[in-house]
């Protein structure tokens, strides 16, 4: 029987990675590497710039930048196209790049059988979705960085990704794969086509879900809802068997639901937030939430902060903290925006950089992990017994990879707060203001010790659109849930630097390195958060530029990524990805393409559909409704970024006319409401829309206008008719 190309190549690559057999290649070990013309040097510098691309220009592999050429070259030469997928927030790419390029064998070989690309993520994200796609339909486990062999056609032939287990081999397993596509390209070029075409044909059907598909019920958005609670883990933080979520996702749900259906939410969001706030995931020395949690690994831990991360966490914990009134969540959420502003500011664009990363480097060298005696050294004796129990500090000593080589117990002293302060003071029965004048003063000295002693951190000097729109995102959150008005002033600022650094006459920018546009247009899910950003600042303001300016980037989308080919949106163009990409449910573990673009387009639709009563947008609102593909069976925690957009377009907004808001506006956030904001008067040709600034008198004093869906459903004069409105 026979297997197809990917299927065979898998398996090889999966022997590749228990065994790792050496194999012998003499045709390319004893003999010069035979160079393609036109792909016979390192070209990276030519093309699209970043930190990761920067660093790798000037090595010994022959890498092409990512474009259509490179299938031409592929094509001229009869060779297939070795695709390199990293980014520079992930310290395993630069190490596995270095260790190839390091390799004489391993780089003479991939330099003779394939055109080599090396493609930041970074800068084309959805490259990591074609990735994702593969791996589901092979039901492999992904992980960056990832390998992916084309054929001259742009079709996928095979793919690997590399876990952190497999790094100190991975040079044997490009080896034996490289040598493996070789040989059947050159044995049956047109074998190896007919089954990749026959492959990427599944995976078309499998990305389009165009068969057996039902829109979801509320019934089963409920459903699943609540199967996605019971699946939380309050010890990891994690929905269990789904570690690629981060808690700000399920924080993000959270807030959207509704205590009238879901019993004990109130136990469980608190439970949630302090889970999250004190554990390892946030650097209580240098401010920050760090990507993924901190894993123990036979290698070398990493540590990095992307503003995506930032972002998300932030406006999670904002929406959270102020609906289950959790003030440290709302605290926490500040402190992580400074975190922000003093690490990420990028000077010369005033928007922020992608990342900042500390690189795998030696243990004892780490900024981020410490042993007792380092802290001991620092700290007075009553300054390091509140540190030791507000951090659990184990007492190692200075042998922590002889006493424990995999790092079980020397990842703990990892300094993340592990419970609250009051409760320590609590416990070691210390005034409360004493307590937090010893953690401040212990948390300074150990951060000074940080800065003058340990390496620095590398900046990833790439300036996204996503990020910052996700960060702008976050300060508009702060605004609406908090009436903060210096949020509000950051929110437009950001929105207006976001405008005009970015978004071109008939397209938006993806990245900015360095001051310059690396001259890649932005995917559809940056055209999705650009949307989002401004209904909510037209929420925010009810100026209506905002909505005008939403209205005009969701019909820029609409005409950059439709596809009549299949009918539907894209994730990108085709010159992004040699595959057509429909946007839809994603999984991937990449927080610079989560929320999924399609629950992003399904609430921003349905926003613009309340908005405007433009009878188009329910037409493309149909096309994003959240389905349920009978065929292929999807995962049930899939459907996250869905359930969080569907409850949130569910929810009522309340508009404040007159006094009542001075009193009252705070408190409505505790409701399970869109937004809450003071308005001077009813628009007199639109009674759906406001003002919100008018010298005029307000139409209906000392009142409250609730609207759902669109509609207004009650013009409430007191805060318990305001609240008998909001309960129905």
């Amino acid at each position: 029987m026979q297997l197809s190309i990917p299927a065979t190549l898998l398996a090889i690559c999966s022997l590749a990675a228990t065994s790792c057999k050496d194999t012998e290649i003499t045709e390319i070990e004893n003999s010069a590497a035979i160079y393609i013309e036109g792909a016979n040097s390192n070209k990276l510098s030519s093309g699209p710039q970043s930190t990761l691309i920067e660093q790798q220009s000037k090595s010994s592999i022959n890498w092409q930048p990512w474009s259509s050429q490179v299938f031409t070259l592929a094509k001229q030469e009869k060779k297939t196209v070795l695709a390199f997928i990293g980014s520079s927030t992930n310290s395993y790419t630069k190490l596995i790049l270095d260790d190839l390029a390091r390799s004489n064998r391993t780089g003479k070989q991939i330099n003779h059988n394939h055109i080599c690309t090396l493609i930041d993520a970074d800068i084309y994200p959805a490259q990591l979705i074609l990735a994702e796609k593969l791996h589901t339909l092979s039901n492999q486990k992904l992980s960056n960085p990832i390998i992916i062999w084309y054929s001259h056609e742009g079709l996928p032939i095979s793919w690997i990704s590399i876990q952190q287990s497999q790094i100190s081999r991975v040079n044997e397993m490009i080896q034996q794969t490289s040598h493996t596509i070789d040989t059947l390209w050159h044995d049956s070029s047109e074998y190896v086509l007919h089954n990749s075409r026959d492959s990427i044909a599944k995976l078309k059907s499998y990305i389009n879900e165009s068969q057996s598909v039902e829109a979801l019920k509320a019934s089963e958005m409920n459903r699943f809802a609540r199967k996605l609670l019971a699946n939380y883990d309050h010890n990891t933080g994690q929905i269990d068997n789904l570690p690629v979520y981060p808690p700000s996702e399920h924080l993000q749900l959270v807030s959207q639901l509704d205590e009238m259906k879901f019993p004990k939410l109130q136990d469980i969001a608190h439970d949630t937030i302090d889970q999250f706030i004190y554990s390892p995931m946030i650097d209580p020395i240098s401010g920050g939430v760090y990507t993924r949690r901190l894993e123990t690994t036979w290698d070398k831990p990493e540590f990095a902060k992307d503003l995506s991360t930032q972002a998300q966490t932030a406006t999670a914990l904002i929406n959270a903290g102020q609906r289950f009134d959790h003030k440290r969540s709302i605290q926490q959420a500040k402190e992580i925006l400074d975190f922000c502003d003093q690490q990420l500011l990028d000077p010369t664009t005033n928007l922020y950089k992608l990342a900042i990363n500390h690189s795998v480097i030696d243990y004892v060298d780490s900024p981020d992990l410490w042993t007792a005696d380092e802290l001991k050294n620092i700290l007075s004796e009553e300054e390091f017994r509140i540190i030791s129990i507000a951090f659990d500090i184990r007492n190692l000593g200075n042998l922590p990879m002889i006493d424990d080589p995999r790092r079980q117990l020397y990842k703990q002293n990892s300094l993340g707060l592990r419970s609250s302060l009051e409760d320590i003071a609590y416990k070691l029965s210390i005034p409360q203001d004493k307590l937090y004048a010893l953690y401040s003063s212990a948390t300074k000295k150990i951060a000074k010790q940080k800065t003058s002693h340990k390496p620095d951190a590398q900046t990833s000097a790439l300036v996204a659109a996503g990020p910052n729109i996700e960060l702008a995102t976050a300060y508009a959150t702060l605004a609406q849930r908090t009436n903060d008005e210096l949020a509000e002033k950051k929110a437009r600022e950001l929105y207006d630097q976001i405008r005009q650094l970015f978004v071109k006459e008939n397209s938006i920018s993806q990245a900015y390195f360095n001051g310059e546009d690396v001259g890649v247009p932005a995917n559809a899910n940056v055209y999705a958060r650009m949307v989002k950003l401004a209904l909510q600042m037209y929420q925010l303001t009810l100026e209506p530029n905002y909505l005008k300016h939403a209205v005009a980037c969701q019909n820029q989308m609409r005409e950059n990524f439709y596809d009549q080919s299949i009918s539907t949106m894209t994730e990108s163009n085709s010159e992004d990805s040699p595959v057509p990409l429909q946007f839809g449910f994603n999984t991937m573990p990449n927080t610079r393409m989560r929320p999924s673009t399609h629950a992003i387009s399904y609430s921003n639709l349905s926003t613009l559909l309340q908005l405007t009563g433009d009878v188009g947008y329910k037409n493309e609102l149909d096309s994003v409704m959240p389905k349920i593909n009978n065929s292929n069976g999807h995962s049930t925690a899939i459907y996250i970024d869905y359930l969080s957009a569907y409850y949130a377009s569910q929810k009522p907004c309340v508009y404040f006319i007159g006094a009542l808001a001075n009193d009252e506006q705070k408190a409505m956030h505790k409701f399970a409401i869109q937004s809450a904001v003071k308005v001077a008067k009813i628009h007199p040709d639109h009674p759906t829309h406001f003002h919100k600034q008018n010298t005029a008198a307000a139409d209906i004093p000392n009142t409250a206008v609730v609207q759902k869906n669109g509609k207004t459903i009650g013009v409430a004069s007191s805060l318990a008719e305001l609240k008998k409105f909001l309960a129905e």
